[in-house]
């Protein structure tokens, strides 16, 4: 959108669902800038119309140029942190009021708010690019106008040049003289993002090169979302527990299914990839497994894939479970089934000269009917859990090891992971010293060697001389608060935004400008402390995280039970435990040119393929057994 089109919206009032953060770690404003003082300067507060006019220029410009929807206008919540905005009034004939952004560092100050926009952006994408490719005018001490006819294409702006190779052309408008400049009318770009891939054609060498933007994962991080499109997830369903009204296994009752995320919402509105708060605000639609049902859930009614496992007693119920109806190779009436209840549609309206078609019966929701249509999704969940793949390739170069093929992020089984994310590591100091990695960590706390260790990734690559996916990352662990923080982690909101549990926080183990290598299959998932901290989400999972199954475990008296290792399972998502087991295989690697999608297509077809030839051979042992006598058949033609 033209820049000046934002002279249509109403830039003074802020919206709760378009309000998004600068984070403070992403700031730079500085200790020396000196604020104009007098009379004649006063601070402009938060809550005056010309400060949220500015706010909402800036965010507004950041969303245009990340593509968000544009219906309506877009405001940053604050100025980021050491900056403010500064009135000052010019004494003249006819006095004139000016507003200055202070922050940049001493005297300077930023005009106007396209201005810092351009300042903005950058500071915006700060983690991922380098501190000398910001385009504003203070940066680059290039003046505002030219900036704005090179990145944004204002029309209309037109500047003089010279072509040294050419001979000169008169100054004057009859076209007579020598030694004059051409005019020469200026390119209009498509949007301001489009410097960073300028600047990846031009930059080689032993620079480093300036990842492309990927826009999904810029609001992932920013946003801190923590289900994110396409990522496998458990949704809560009504409880469906047997028929039997005996049953004394309080674990006998289908509580969660397996689905696909497929679109974050706000208030029952889509809005893309707009940023919401996601407690209070943000609903999702999901693709639920083994049945064709989509369905708009609240935050708070869906669990991470790892945060819950289904129990022993499902688990064993749905390897040879009875079907709901008579299926075929296509299974087309087994998707007929409804985990969560859905209004029946409207009747279509008669056409004259054609009949209606008769409408398949739904399929009760019951117990016995779910474990069919559970087995499916289960059944693909494992398929698509268990592989991997990079993805968002593009060329990197070092100065020690060459052209490298670089990612973006990985598809790591049930999970979307992003350079810049916290990731759980399954390796503990102990296993990198053994790595004779001893030289790039800092001093050991008190037992640390076996404490489980976070890391935030920083680049992903493919090392030709092992033949495999590494990452570099910087390492920290979670550590108990104490009154000595110098070696705690600046961001005093934790690592991009990740709060640590309560009485904790992050500890650094590998110095600022340290990076360690690792193989991907040290993963073992994104960091999560949701379902211990969040409280719909410690509600979801009553049964399992309680105070008191939280000291018996600490007892040891959980050791070996299943209670024991899914809570375990819970506390290790938020870093407070070893990961148990891998999950991921090595050799079940997707290369990135067939990608996530073909691990979803292969997983439909195993698992449509494996459920018919199951269901066969059941039916088969099944009608075996009424010919020997054994029982009526429970299959109904």
């Amino acid at each position: 959108m033209p820049i000046t089109s934002y002279k249509k919206f109403n830039l003074g009032k802020p919206r709760p669902d378009r309000t998004f953060s600068i984070p403070d770690s992403s700031s730079d404003g500085k200790d020396d800038t000196v604020i104009p003082q007098g009379e004649l300067h006063s601070v402009v507060q938060r809550d005056e119309l010309v400060h949220m006019k500015w706010r909402g220029w800036i965010g507004t410009f950041i969303a245009d140029n990340l593509d968000w929807p544009l219906d309506r206008p877009w405001h940053i919540a604050d100025f980021p942190k050491g900056y403010t905005l500064v009135q000052t009034i010019r004494k003249s004939a006819e006095d004139r009021v000016d507003y200055h952004l202070y922050g940049y560092g001493k005297k300077t100050a930023f005009d106007s708010p396209r201005e810092f926009a351009f300042h903005a952006v950058w500071l915006f994408w700060r983690p991922y690019h380098d501190e000398h490719s910001c385009e504003c005018t203070l940066c680059t001490g290039r003046k505002q106008g030219y900036i704005n006819s090179i990145w944004i294409g204002v029309p209309g702006i037109v500047r003089r040049d010279r072509d040294e190779d050419e001979p000169t052309i008169g100054t004057n408008r009859s076209g007579g003289g020598s030694g004059g400049r051409r005019l020469v009318k200026l390119p209009t770009r498509s949007g301001f993002v489009s410097w960073i891939n300028l600047k990846r054609s031009l930059i080689r060498g032993p620079v480093k090169v300036i990842p492309p933007v990927i826009p999904d994962m810029a609001l992932d991080l920013s946003f801190a979302r923590y289900y994110r499109v396409g990522e496998l997830v458990w949704v809560l369903v009504d409880h469906l527990r047997p028929s039997a009204s005996n049953t004394a296994d309080p674990d006998e009752v289908i509580k969660f299914w397996p689905a696909i995320v497929q679109k974050p919402l706000a208030r029952g509105r889509q809005i893309g990839t707009a940023p919401s708060s996601p407690q209070n605000r943000t609903m999702y639609t999901v693709q639920l497994l083994g049945v064709e049902n989509r369905h708009e859930v609240p935050f708070e009614h869906i669990l991470s894939w790892y945060a819950y496992a289904l129990p022993e007693t499902i688990l064993q119920q749905i390897q040879d479970p009875l079907m709901p109806v008579e299926i075929t190779r296509a299974l087309t009436q087994l998707a007929d089934f409804h985990p969560l209840p859905i209004p029946p549609p409207a009747p279509a309206p008669a056409r004259p000269g054609y009949r209606t078609l008769p409408v398949r019966p739904e399929i009760p929701r019951t117990f016995e009917n779910a474990l069919g249509p559970l087995s499916m999704a289960h059944r693909k969940a494992e398929f698509i859990q268990m592989r991997y793949c990079s993805t968002d390739e593009y060329s990197d170069f070092d100065p020690e090891r060459g052209e490298l093929k670089s990612y973006q992020g990985l598809w790591w089984g049930a999970e979307r992971i992003w350079i810049g994310d916290i990731v759980r590591l399954t390796c503990t100091r102990a296993d990198l010293e053994q790595e004779h990695l001893t030289d790039r960590l800092l001093a050991p706390s008190r037992d640390a060697p076996g404490r489980p260790l976070l890391a935030r990734m920083k680049e992903i690559v493919f090392d030709e001389a092992k033949g495999q996916l590494c990452f570099s990352a910087e390492v920290y662990e979670l550590k108990r608060t104490s009154k000595t923080r110098q070696d705690s982690v600046a961001d005093h909101d934790g690592l991009l935004g990740l709060r640590p549990p309560h009485n904790l926080r992050f500890r650094t183990v590998t110095p600022s400008d340290v990076l360690i290598y690792l193989p991907v299959q040290t993963i073992a998932g994104r960091y999560d402390s949701l379902p211990l901290d969040s409280e719909p989400h410690r509600n979801l999972l009553s049964s399992l995280v309680t105070d008191e199954n939280l000291t018996r475990l600490g007892r040891g008296e959980l050791d070996g039970t299943e209670l024991g290792t899914s809570l375990k399972d819970v506390m290790a998502l938020s870093g407070l435990c070893m990961e148990e087991g891998d999950r991921i295989y090595p050799e079940l690697y997707v290369s990135a040119l067939r990608g996530r999608e073909s691990i979803l297509v292969k997983a439909t077809e195993e698992t449509k393929k494996i459920t018919y030839e199951n269901w066969v051979k059941y039916k088969e042992r099944l009608n075996k057994r009424q010919l020997d006598g054994d029982g009526d058949s429970v299959m109904s033609d």
